[in-house]
């Protein structure tokens, strides 16, 4: 049975990346207190792993509100993603093990549902345990660590991009890299994660209301 923490951090966690708590949206610890019935300590705890996954920020004598990506950030974290990513899709297409290809090759076929909450969030857990399987596959425990810490650092991004992409292209993009990779084809692997991150960031970047430009419009 999950600690009381762990329940009210999957349940802020499922709200976020599910849409109901809306980037910006502030979250204080007395008022989820009041709204899950408990003190202020497990809630405190739940919003710090938030903070800690990059879905929530904490604000100096405010409490807590959803992490807004700005359009810099957006795009600062897409290049860093693409760099590292197509460096593990190309060590993954010259290490994997046949057991990694199946189960990469089931994680790439998970769609889901625009609209549909549950299915999106299927998507999104397979999405990322997709993403580190191939940083595992690649052989170099570093780079897959840094890998980690991106998607820790870009999940709210991420919701954000399946929002507003085409599911049936995005499975797509997934399948074909997970066949390069099941292939040995290492350049084509490569080649095929720079263009899947490329799409990720203009399926973002391409709907102006959902991130929040930075200051004087330094994007």
């Amino acid at each position: 049975m999950a600690s009381l923490p762990t329940t009210i951090f999957e349940d802020l966690r499922s709200a976020i990346l599910g849409g109901h708590l809306r980037p910006g949206a502030l979250l204080t610890e007395s008022a989820l207190a009041r709204e899950y019935g408990v003190s202020k300590t497990p809630v405190r705890e739940s919003l710090q792993r938030l903070v800690h996954i990059g879905l929530v920020d904490a604000i100096v004598g405010r409490g807590y509100s959803v992490h807004q990506p700005t359009v810099r950030e957006v795009r600062e974290l897409f290049a860093v993603r693409e760099i590292l990513e197509a460096e593990s899709a190309r060590l993954a297409a010259l290490h994997v093990t046949a057991d990694e290809v199946a189960t990469m090759l089931h994680l790439a076929q998970v769609g889901y549902e625009k609209g549909n909450e549950a299915s999106v969030l299927r998507f999104h857990d397979a999405n990322l345990q997709l993403h580190l399987l191939i940083a595992k596959a690649s052989g170099n425990a570093y780079l897959a660590g840094l890998i980690r810490q991106l998607l820790q650092s870009i999940q709210l991004i991420v919701i954000g991009e399946v929002n507003f992409g085409d599911p049936d292209q995005i499975v797509s993009e997934h399948v074909l890299t997970c066949e390069a990779i099941a292939r040995g084809d290492a350049a084509e692997a490569e080649r095929l994660t720079r263009i899947s991150v490329r799409n990720g960031l203009q399926r973002f970047t391409g709907q102006t209301s959902a991130v929040t430009d930075v200051a004087h419009g330094g994007a």
